[in-house]
């Protein structure tokens, strides 16, 4: 993100991206939430797709 001038401060979480711990923070921030994402959806689609095969 630096390397476009942008830069994310927390206002009420100490993370901050010019840090050191800032930058460790975001591949494993954004990895959480690829994971919760795909959790989601699979949450989302499973109870569909049980009904789905109860009805056949």
């Amino acid at each position: 993100m630096l390397t476009y001038g942008a830069n994310l401060v927390s206002k009420h979480d100490p993370i901050h991206l010019t840090t050191t711990t800032g930058k460790i923070m975001v591949p494993i921030i954004g990895g959480t939430a690829e994971i919760e994402a795909a959790n989601t959806s699979t949450r989302v689609t499973s109870p569909g797709d049980y009904t789905k095969a109860q009805s056949e």
